[in-house]
């Protein structure tokens, strides 16, 4: 309600103040296109002065879509709690950020637009003060904004620099707001960073780790060079002042050598053989050796001793154990310092809770019986009642199977108290960890900290047909078999996308005898959480845009669905602007539709045959469709989807029910893409029973890009797109069989049907040649048509239904 106050009065006051500054000087730039009477020296002094009019123009709406982007910047790292304000004072400061947000918007999208002389420098005022104003906020204090006080210093500031307008102030002005925007966005950058981690970023950008470590080890070689050529230096270099070499003396010590008299000769000994000095230290040691070799006594060790290699066996577990930790704790040390660590919950996983899970509503339902169990454990013992044991979570990947898990243990914590806690124990990583441990030490470790989850991620290679892995599979039915719900209270959840795999001595009561399937999220769900994902970062879309990004990404997770936004946001960040619709066009282009990027390997010609294949079958569609909207036609490349089995492996084609053509088509058989494709939405949400009808417009559609090849170059091209003839096929005998076997005589009359289907399309695309040959030069120059263009395209074309 605050806001939509807002915007029927401040923002209407501040529309009408800004309009009444500007009009008294209205003064339009001529076009080139209203001087047809003018000289050829006015003309071009017109021309002239519409370029800088559009230059100055873009200059302004560049800068306050970056602008755009800080207020984005700041408004998610608000939401994301990385900067320290009450609840309260968030709710008011992002209320003023989404107000000057407006501002923004109305600048870039109403203000920009007009032709006047002095909007782009008025403009670019209008930029300055923003700019200072959210800047100064981000440097000292969000709590200062105040959109009604930026509204009346946008007015004094306009009234009194409107009127001193030339070429060098507008230069000035632009290379003033170009300095204060990029000091803007990189103040936004650092927002929620402590001193710490923008000196540890400052010291990281400049390589400081690298420096320091290279000088530190040069210091430690020079110190140790200098010290080792000091000790082997003769002892009439070492004098009183080296003591701190005496350490180096002890150890190398000196060789063998005669003892001389006072004459400098040689001293005899016992039968006339001379004295000999033994020497010191490892000197000696090796002196020693040499004599024992030489007398044989000890053999020559040589060089096949492998040292190395005996340290390395010995040593190695513990050496990669500590290079493990080390390699960890730095980048722990990394992430802190650095400011992007995530802060988890001091409990075993994170907190998630049923209501940020889209959909889960039987899986909530689940948890409060869990969680009644847990809390009222006496109600249900007088009655001998026992919950289930084991939880199978059946499902595709990334369907929020792991989630269920942690957001039962949230619900319970919850519950319980501060008091009573509930463990978390993931069995993936520990085996993962240890590889030496077992299901017994599990369920072990599990019963001394109850009551706790056992979340048993991927069961099937664990707990797989007892032939495949009979240790682990023992281990798991016994253990389940004798586990005391009453007392002990250890939940055990699994999870699998491969039931069959299992052994189905587990999957009965008193084990996993609760069996949940979880699927993609269908329509409603899908849309649900777009809606919220966007409302969380202050992302706004047209309802029907949202409406469409949820019909067309069907059979996609959840995790498909934030990748989407996060890939939207990403292209935005790289053009330091707010996310829009057009972001969110590629991230489909890439994400859901697979549309692969342009290359080069087509001729103009093949370009022709797939332009006028696919848009006929885009005219088709629309024609044909009352519930069908185009919102893409591509010429590009698009990924094929690979059919799989019931195992997820991809289904090969049996060798011996190949036809001729499939036999010489090996060269094309592996091809991973397809020329082209059209993308709709959907009126109808739930489309999967579709009406005999429905099912024979379509195949009309598949059929229809065959038969313009016809019509365009009365010539027909079997190679393009094949897939979409043969499912035509396909709906066409599912049709008449009804469910009986396919046979020959069902193939012959599908045939016959579709040669009737052919003549039907070509009547329908001749009546409509002048559309279709405008929707194949549109891709022969663009290669893609959006929906815009579409509607363009199609406005006097209406819907034969």
């Amino acid at each position: 309600m605050r806001k939509v106050e807002m915007s029927q009065s401040f923002f209407k006051s501040f529309f009408i103040s800004i309009l009444i500054i500007t009009a008294p000087n209205l003064s339009y730039p001529e076009t080139p296109q209203s001087c047809l009477d003018a000289t050829s020296q006015d003309k071009g002094l017109a021309q002239k002065q519409y370029e800088e009019f559009e230059q100055k123009i873009g200059e302004a709406r560049r800068e306050i879509e970056q602008i755009g982007y800080a207020l984005q910047q700041i408004i998610l790292a608000i939401q994301a709690k990385k900067v320290t304000i009450s609840p309260e004072k968030a709710d008011s400061v992002l209320s003023d950020l989404e107000d000057i947000f407006f501002i923004k918007e109305f600048l870039l999208n109403q203000f920009f637009t007009q032709t006047n002389t002095d909007i782009p420098h008025v403009g670019l005022h209008l930029n300055n003060i923003v700019a200072k104003y959210l800047l100064k906020a981000v440097k000292t204090t969000f709590t200062s904004l105040d959109a009604q006080k930026l509204q009346r210093a946008i007015n004094a500031c306009v009234q009194k620099k409107v009127s001193d307008v030339t070429p060098e102030s507008t230069a000035l002005l632009i290379k003033k707001n170009q300095a204060l925007i990029a000091e803007l966005i990189q103040a936004t950058d650092f927002i929620g960073l402590t001193w710490y981690n923008k000196s540890y970023r400052f010291l990281q950008n400049y390589h400081a780790y690298d420096i320091t470590r290279a000088a530190t080890v040069l210091i430690g070689t020079s110190l140790i060079a200098a010290c080792v050529y000091k000790s082997c230096r003769p002892e009439a270099f070492h004098t009183d002042g080296n003591r701190s070499m005496a350490f180096f003396d002890s150890i190398i010590g000196s060789h063998s050598k005669y003892i001389l008299d006072e004459g400098g000769r040689i001293q005899l000994g016992k039968n006339g053989k001379p004295l000999v000095d033994d020497g010191s230290g490892l000197l000696k040691v090796w002196e020693n050796y040499k004599s024992l070799v030489a007398a044989g006594i000890v053999s020559p060790l040589g060089y096949s001793l492998p040292i190395k290699e005996f340290i390395s066996g010995v040593y190695s577990q513990y050496w990669n154990n500590a290079k493990r930790s080390a390699i960890a704790r730095w980048k722990k040390f990394d992430a802190i310092c650095s400011g992007v660590e995530k802060k988890h919950s001091v409990h075993d996983c994170e907190k998630v809770y049923f209501d940020d899970m889209t959909g889960a509503e039987h899986l909530a339902d689940l948890a409060k019986k869990i969680t009644n169990y847990l809390q009222h454990p006496e109600r249900y013992e007088r009655t001998q009642m026992e919950e289930h044991r084991g939880i199978l979570l059946h499902g595709p990947p990334q369907t929020g199977k792991t989630l269920f898990a942690k957001a039962l243990k949230t619900m319970i914590d919850e519950n319980l108290g501060s008091d009573k806690k509930m463990a978390f124990i993931d069995v993936k990583k520990i085996l993962d960890i240890d590889k030496s441990a077992t299901i017994d030490d599990i369920f072990y470790f599990a019963k001394s900290v109850a009551p706790c989850i056992l979340f048993i991620d991927e069961i099937d290679i664990v707990g797989a047909h007892r032939e495949k892995n009979p240790i682990n599979a023992g281990q798991l039915l016994t253990n389940m078999q004798g586990l005391d719900m009453v007392t002990n209270k250890i939940f055990v959840i699994a999870a699998t996308n491969r039931l069959e795999q299992i052994d189905k001595s587990l999957l009965v009561d008193g084990r996993f005898g609760k069996i949940i399937h979880i699927d993609y999220p269908n329509y409603e769900h899908r849309k649900l959480y777009l809606e919220n994902e966007l409302a969380k970062r202050s992302i706004k879309l047209a309802p029907d845009f949202i409406n469409g990004i949820a019909q067309e990404s069907n059979g996609a997770s959840y995790n498909k669905l934030k990748r989407i936004i996060t890939e939207a946001l990403i292209l935005s960040t790289l053009s330091l602007r707010p996310v829009t619709e057009a972001d969110f066009e590629k991230s489909l282009d890439t994400e859901v539709r697979k549309i692969e990027k342009p290359t080069t390997n087509l001729s103009l010609q093949e370009k022709r045959i797939v332009a006028t294949y696919q848009a006929g079958k885009a005219l088709m569609k629309h024609l044909l469709h009352k519930d069908q909207n185009v919102v893409k036609v591509t010429i590009l490349s698009v990924a094929k989807n690979v059919k799989t089995n019931e195992f997820g492996w991809a289904m090969k084609t049996d060798l011996a029910k190949q036809s001729d053509n499939d036999a010489l088509a090996e060269e094309h058989k592996d091809a991973k893409s397809k020329n082209g494709e059209v993308f709709v939405t959907y009126a109808k949400n739930d489309r999967a029973l579709l009406s005999d009808e429905e099912n024979k417009k379509e195949a009309f559609c598949l059929l229809a890009g065959r038969v313009a090849h016809k019509i365009i170059f009365n010539e027909l091209f079997s190679q393009c797109n094949p897939q979409d003839r043969a499912d035509a096929m396909q709906i066409i005998q599912t049709i008449i069989s009804q469910g009986e076997p396919i046979d020959k005589a069902v193939r012959a009359k599908a045939l016959e049907i579709k040669a009737q289907y052919d003549a039907e399309i070509e009547t329908i695309l001749r009546n409509h040649k002048d559309v279709l040959e405008e929707i194949i030069e549109q891709l022969l120059k663009n290669t893609s048509i959006d929906r815009h263009q579409w509607q363009e395209i199609i406005k006097n074309c209406p819907k034969l239904v």
